[in-house]
């Protein structure tokens, strides 16, 4: 068991969120639904984690050009939910 995993064992939930749990709740956070303690500690992962970092800011940018058009391209929406359940399934095996 690493050292940071039996701190957090002992101290209670950790200030910083796992992969796991920063991927789980990463459409929360950028959505502004996730309640303030679950928000801080994605925020924090998101700032100490490349890869998680860079998945968030691909999510954002997609949002962010979605958002900007007036019509929504049923394709683009179907190619944004395979990635995002691609995503899924090969970081199941996260801590």
């Amino acid at each position: 068991m690493r050292l940071f995993s039996m701190v957090n064992m002992f101290m209670g939930t950790p200030a910083v969120a796992s992969c796991r749990h920063a991927h789980k709740n990463v459409q929360g956070y950028l959505d502004g639904t996730l309640d303030d303690r679950n928000s801080k500690r994605v925020a924090l992962h998101l700032e100490t984690c490349r890869r998680c970092g860079l998945e968030a800011d691909s999510y954002l940018a997609i949002k962010r050009s979605l958002a900007s058009r007036v019509d929504v391209d049923v394709d683009a929406v179907q190619r944004i939910r395979a990635f995002g359940e691609r995503f899924s399934i090969e970081n199941d095996h996260l801590p």
